[in-house]
C-alpha cells in the first residue's frame, strides 16, 4: 500500500507551510520559529468535502483550514511592475491539533 498526502504547520509567529509527506518539514520555520501547530492530510484515497451536496471530491492542495488570517501579506511594486513580497501573511494558531 502507499499514502500519498501532505503536512500543514504554523510556527509560533503565524507563518503557514505544507510538505509533502515525503520530503517532510524543516525542524523550524523559515523565520526561526517553532512549529506551534501540525496536521496531517491523507490524500491516499482522494481528499473529500463535506459540503450541502454531499461529499465532494477535492484534488490537489486545500488551502483553507481551521486557521484565520491574522495579518495580510504585503507586496512592494519594483520598477519593472512586478510584485515582490515583503511581508509575509500570519495566521492564528487553532487550539487544537499537535504541536511539535
Amino acid at each position: 500500500m502507499s499514502y500519498e498526502g501532505y503536512e500543514v504547520a504554523l510556527c509560533e509567529v503565524g507563518h503557514k507551510r505544507f510538505a509533502d509527506c515525503y520530503s517532510g518539514l524543516n525542524a523550524w520555520c523559515d523565520c526561526g520559529a517553532k512549529w506551534a501547530w501540525t496536521c496531517d492530510i491523507d490524500q491516499t484515497n482522494g481528499c473529500y468535502h463535506e459540503a450541502e451536496e454531499g461529499r465532494m471530491r477535492m484534488n490537489g492542495v486545500c488551502h483553507e483550514g481551521p486557521w484565520g488570517e491574522k495579518t495580510p501579506a504585503e507586496y512592494d511594486v519594483c520598477n519593472l511592475n512586478h510584485l515582490h513580497l515583503r511581508t509575509e501573511a500570519t495566521y492564528h494558531v487553532p487550539d487544537w491539533g499537535r504541536a511539535r
